[in-house]
């Protein structure tokens, strides 16, 4: 076992893309060392990716070159300018700046962790049931299909806080360490504000565990908000009366123009059709779970308040859709989680077929910014990898 970890390392280190389907067979054989370097790969993609100029990840770069001339008395000034109260991702590029690291760096570790918590909570709901090798390699596709690579790799900030919700949700709800919990979602509404939905979700469930009828009502009666308007929406939550830089950056968020709308007033309508893929998943979502209602769990509780929660925007589809980023790995996984009693393969399968339409789409999106990034000789070793350094030169204008 020693010498097979060792041989895994070697070649990993020589050229991790090319033994991937070695990690892949690993997977299936439920070796936990091949997932630790599937995790790093991911790492890997992260840091070699070149983004369009319009990405968010693009801004981080900008930002890197900016921080390098602040002292922390500019960075802390900068916050307040820029109305930046979730600051933790910012303040890591200031640190990566003035340390003189590739930003590439933080970036690759940033999406390591992220990937690494979602198969962390899998290995956790796999670790102590007897999988046979088809259903728990199945199991893990679903978490690896879960992954929304346009926001994995050009996002980066909301998956990232949506990982430290993921943590509070475990570690609060499911091993009862509250303070643990909080720690977490602090660290989540730091990193990025549109997480503080999931607060109030978190200590709902945390006192009120057992209210099985009361979530699953407040889950059907949210689809009253497909209907509504989004005018009537935003209005809606202009009671909640945010304050300061939260007012600011939920008025952008809530009346913005939203991409589907911007992409028909460009001239391409297939914006509604790359939408669909990304939220196919969500209809058997709705689906599956109006027609298994009457199962109890906590794990069914997180998922209809968090659905019913989210469902208030679907009107607004760039607040919906990014927040069904976090709500799919929580479906996801209460899949895995049910087949533990089912022994049904079947909603892993339909899913997992609906993850791949979102997956074809990313990569047809995406295709330029994979082209630039990956086919080119700093791909081929690890060794080759670590002097490819990205400026905003580089970026790609689509």
């Amino acid at each position: 076992m020693k010498e097979d970890k060792l041989a895994k390392t070697v070649f990993f280190i020589a050229s991790p893309f090319l033994t991937l389907p070695a990690i892949l067979y690993g997977v299936y054989k439920k070796s936990q060392f091949s997932i630790y370097l599937l995790i790093l790969i991911f790492g890997f993609l992260s840091y070699l990716y070149i983004p369009s100029v319009s990405n968010d990840r693009a801004r981080y770069f900008e930002m890197y070159i900016e921080f390098q001339r602040f002292d922390f008395k500019d960075f802390i000034k900068y916050l307040g300018v820029h109305n930046r109260p979730d600051f933790i991702l910012h303040f890591l590029v200031y640190l990566t700046a003035k340390s003189g690291l590739y930003l590439q760096l933080l970036l690759f570790s940033v999406t390591s962790f992220t990937v690494g918590v979602c198969f962390y909570l899998f290995n956790k709901l796999t670790e102590n049931f007897n999988f046979t090798k088809r259903s728990y390699f199945l199991c893990f596709l679903i978490v690896l299909f879960s992954f929304s690579l346009d926001h994995l790799l050009s996002g980066i900030r909301f998956y990232f806080g949506a990982a430290w919700v993921l943590l509070a949700f475990y570690n609060g709800l499911f091993k009862g360490n509250n303070f643990r919990a909080i720690l977490l979602l602090i660290a989540a509404l730091f990193t990025h504000f549109s997480t503080a939905l999931f607060i109030p979700i978190y200590f709902i469930l945390y006192y009120f565990p057992k209210n099985y009828n009361l979530y699953k009502i407040f889950f059907l009666a949210s689809f009253i908000a497909f209907v509504l308007p989004k005018e009537d929406v935003v209005s809606i939550f202009s009671f909640l009366d945010f304050t300061g830089s939260y007012a600011k950056k939920a008025e952008l968020y809530l009346e913005g123009q939203d991409f589907v709308q911007r992409g028909i007033r460009e001239g391409s309508p297939n914006y509604i059709l790359v939408y669909f893929f990304s939220i196919a998943w969500s209809i058997y979502a709705y689906m599956f779970l109006i027609f298994t209602i009457k199962r109890k769990s906590l794990f069914r509780n997180l998922l209809f308040l968090s659905f019913g929660v989210v469902n208030l925007f679907y009107s607004i589809t760039n607040v919906y859709s990014r927040y069904l980023i976090l709500v799919k790995v929580i479906f996801v996984l209460l899949l895995i989680y049910e087949y533990r009693e089912s022994q049904s393969l079947r909603p892993i399968l339909i899913t997992m077929g609906l993850l791949v339409l979102n997956l074809v789409s990313n990569l047809i999106i995406l295709r330029y910014n994979l082209e630039a990034s990956y086919l080119t000789l700093y791909s081929l070793s690890s060794f080759f990898m670590f002097f490819r350094e990205i400026t905003p030169q580089d970026f790609l204008s689509l």
